[in-house]
């Protein structure tokens, strides 16, 4: 960002000394080398400390942490449907919708189209009118992960912070337009009432930049984003990104009435949608399948007469949901081998009969353990974001007397079932962890 001149500095009362001038009085502002440099450089570094609200690329590494590893095989199907090779390729296709039901992947598929778009692309692949203004053909990527459970990833204004900081962070130079206004506001910018405001404007004049590379901007789970949905839609379809030919975006969520009022395509092909289409998702749960039951086999030793029969199991009953295959395999992997056939045949097809199964199964407990497990899962679900153990026993009010011991704490938990998954130390609820198995 131009810097204005200062005053001229006057030195008076010179002398020679052999070859070399020893000043005199100097009268005006003393610039050592480089000073400027280094208080431009912290005031950046201390614009970015305040917009940041979250790392973006941390919670994606997360939540691939807390879920089973990324398969291409499970979000492959995308990368070919001709309506995201429209939208890739197609100057006019500005924005694409993914739209499914919970449990669909649809977290999977964003994080494996990540990987895609942070690949170069072949020059014959580009996009057909945009003219080239960088060396780099690695195209710039910004992307942002909804959650509603967690109160910094939940809003309008997290969301285009998110966005706003990994463009900052990937081009240095486009931190010029945030200190436009952070110079005079500094970190109230980014909070109150207005902070979307100003928000938007600074990340529409960032994808306005001239010497912008091609851009790709995603949020997964849109529909998560309890607070300001509709300035954020509203941000995501301004007519003037049409004429930006080199940003698009990608936006995943469930197919509710406000997204939709907004997202559904329009007769210019400026907006395309995709849904989550049934026989893609089919396929692709059967390779997640395979990936979970191989891994099961190997941890108790299935013979191939019972893997075999697992992963037909699992196939038939899966009604092509990702997250009862997870459910279900996170049940079987603490089942007696002898009992896998008898377990598996029990076990209900689709989300709902599931979940009643897995409560019937805390509820046959003893009374007192079936009441801190129901304890436990309330406050869990109450609660804005993952507590630690230590958080959990005074949230679900559990005796001291018995649950002063993190172990205790442990044991209760593990029997609550496949609700809840402890990581690092915090306790996750189903609800909690859908966004991420999706």
């Amino acid at each position: 960002m131009p810097r204005e001149a200062g005053p001229t500095t006057a030195y008076t009362n010179n002398r020679a000394d052999g070859g070399n001038i020893i000043y005199g009085d100097v009268n005006g502002d003393v610039h050592f080398p480089g000073s400027d440099d280094s208080a431009a450089r912290s005031a950046d570094n201390q614009c970015l400390r305040d917009l940041r609200v979250t790392d973006p690329r941390e919670d994606r590494a997360r939540i691939e942490g807390d879920k089973d590893r990324l398969l291409k095989d499970c979000y492959a199907w995308i990368l070919d449907d001709s309506n995201f090779q429209r939208w890739r390729t197609q100057d006019e296709a500005r924005l694409l919708w993914i739209k499914g039901d919970p449990g669909k992947g649809k977290t999977m598929m964003t994080m494996g189209v990540i990987d895609e778009l942070s690949q170069p692309r072949p020059p014959h692949e580009a996009m057909p009118e945009a003219p080239v203004l960088t060396d780099n053909p690695t195209p710039l990527l910004s992307f942002f992960f909804c959650q509603n459970t967690v109160p910094t990833l939940n809003n309008a204004v997290s969301v285009l912070r998110g966005l706003i900081y990994m463009l900052a962070k990937k081009r240095p130079d486009l931190l010029r337009y945030v200190l436009e206004d952070y110079t005079v506001a500094g970190k109230h910018l980014f909070e109150g009432p207005n902070a979307v405001y100003s928000l938007q404007n600074i990340l529409l004049d960032m994808l306005h930049d001239a010497s912008l590379p091609p851009t790709y901007l995603l949020i997964d789970a849109l529909d998560e984003c309890t607070s300001g949905l509709s300035e954020l839609v509203h941000v995501i379809t301004r007519a003037s990104l049409g004429q930006r030919s080199r940003v698009k975006w990608l936006v995943t969520s469930r197919n509710i009435p406000e997204i939709e009022r907004h997202l559904q395509p329009d007769s210019a092909g400026v907006k395309v949608s995709l849904e989550v289409r049934a026989s893609y998702v089919s396929r692709a749960v059967v390779a997640f399948v395979e990936y979970k039951v191989q891994q099961l086999a190997t941890v108790h030793k299935y013979s191939l007469e019972l893997q075999a029969e697992v992963q037909q199991q699992l196939r038939d009953k899966a009604e092509g949901t990702f997250l009862w295959v997870s459910l279900v395999c996170k049940e079987l992997e603490k089942v007696p081998l002898y009992r896998t056939r008898t377990v598996l045949q029990a076990l209900p097809p689709g989300l709902d009969p599931l979940y009643e199964r897995m409560m019937a199964q805390i509820e046959a407990q003893d009374v007192e353990t079936a009441g801190y497990c129901r304890d436990i899962l309330q406050s869990l679900t109450l609660a804005f974001r993952p507590l630690q153990l230590e958080e959990l026993t005074v949230a679900a009010g559990l005796p001291k007397e018995w649950f002063n011991d993190v172990q205790a704490v442990v044991d209760l938990t593990g029997r609550c079932g496949s609700f809840l998954t402890v990581t690092a130390g915090r306790c996750l609820t189903g609800q909690q962890r859908k966004s991420r198995d999706e």
